[in-house]
């Protein structure tokens, strides 16, 4: 006789589960367009001196990503692209601001060859450079070249595209690599489209005027269209916060939204906005402070969010309770991908006594500064064989 009974129901709360898979290559180096558009006008004279400070400071950030440095492609160019608006086809000097400025095209110091920086990894691991000295020698010295004598209306905006556009600058953009955009500035942006704005204009013209700039929208469609995927786009700005706005229309003034010493910067409305462009791909700080360093290592690590940091944005709980210690219910392999075949092998987990390649889950929030934090890390001691080397991990996550 055959009887059938019914499941009994599970006791206590109940958990979804499902499994996250990363792929991480180890074969090809991540590549890294960096462009930082640098405010050249009088106003930021008082901040020059803390800002070539911190130069050395991000480079040995961008320097200790995962992996090591990037394949990267370094250009700065200044806010003065002159009196000449988006939608004209020419114009005149006006004050201290000429036709076009600089025109978006980019500066090196000369001990750069060029006016891109390079430094590419190649294939037997030794990095092909277009410079002398370290890299954070190159890129003060270059960045020094911005000086504070440019056009006292400064768009950075209109200045990152034309930067992007201007075939001086061939070279600086490759297909597929990621594309970074840092402003460094003490005003706002003040882009816009016809050189008649200027016409009896007075920085304060900037925000009575608005609607005679370009709009966010344009400048954040440019540059998401230059990219197969806006995920690959990591934008970043150290200017002034966007509150408080205070300003007085009647002597036609805005108050800074920060002070520190004897320097002080506007509020960054425009930009901020920019910024917000591009959610979990954006990262401001404020240009008030003596010490830069901790807010470039944020960008930086932005960066490395984006060039394939392995982070977890579920939680990968603890798989078994009664153990001390955290048990995760993780399996990880090694593939290495030939024309002919395909080898792959088992990664283990790391412990007290692994020796040679082995995984293991790691919280750093500031590799992984959205979700929660954990990232997956691999102890490795192996040599990629092949241009298709990558380790994979599946982990069991709430």
């Amino acid at each position: 006789m055959i009887s059938c009974v019914d499941p009994k129901e599970p006791s206590g709360p109940q958990v979804t589960s499902h499994v996250v898979r990363h792929e991480i290559p180890f074969a090809t180096q991540p590549t890294l367009d960096l462009l930082f558009i640098v405010d050249s006008s009088p106003a930021m004279a008082p901040h020059r001196a803390a800002l070539l400070d911190n130069a050395a400071r991000f480079m040995a950030v961008l320097e200790a990503s995962p992996g090591g440095l990037p394949d990267l492609h370094l250009g700065i160019a200044t806010t003065d692209v002159g009196t000449r608006g988006a939608e004209d086809l020419g114009s005149r000097a006006l004050g201290d601001c000429s036709a076009d400025g600089d025109a978006g095209v980019m500066l090196a110091a000369r001990t750069v060859a060029g006016n891109v920086l390079t430094d590419a990894r190649l294939a037997d691991g030794t990095r092909q450079r277009n410079y002398t000295g370290t890299l954070a020698e190159a890129f003060t010295a270059s960045i020094a070249l911005a000086g504070a004598t440019g056009c006292s209306f400064p768009r950075p905006l209109e200045a990152m595209r034309r930067a992007l556009e201007s075939p001086r600058n061939a070279g600086f953009r490759r297909e597929h690599a990621y594309l970074g955009v840092v402003f460094l500035t003490s005003q706002d942006d003040c882009s816009f489209a016809r050189s008649t704005f200027l016409d009896g204009a007075d920085p304060f013209s900037c925000i009575s005027d608005a609607g005679a700039l370009v709009s966010i929208e344009s400048y954040a469609g440019f540059l998401k269209s230059l990219v197969d995927d806006p995920a690959r786009i990591v934008v970043a700005g150290a200017f002034g916060p966007s509150t408080p706005f205070v300003v007085d229309p009647a002597l036609r003034t805005v108050e800074p939204s920060c002070t520190i010493d004897q320097r002080s910067a506007k509020p960054g409305a425009r930009l901020q906005a920019f910024l917000d462009q591009f959610p979990n791909r954006s990262s401001f700080t404020s240009l008030c402070q003596s010490d830069l360093s901790e807010a470039l290592e944020v960008f930086a690590q932005l960066v490395k969010v984006a060039l394939g940091v392995p982070c977890f944005e579920v939680p990968i709980p603890d798989a078994d309770l009664a153990t001390p210690g955290d048990q995760f219910d993780c399996a990880a392999s090694l593939r290495h991908e030939f024309t002919d075949h395909t080898d792959e092998s088992v990664l283990p987990e790391c412990t007290s006594g692994s020796a040679g390649t082995c995984w293991r889950i790691d919280t750093d929030q500031r590799f992984c500064p959205f979700g929660t934090g954990q990232l997956v890390r691999f102890d490795h001691a192996f040599s990629v064989s092949s241009r298709g080397s990558r380790a994979i991990i599946e982990c069991v996550v709430q």
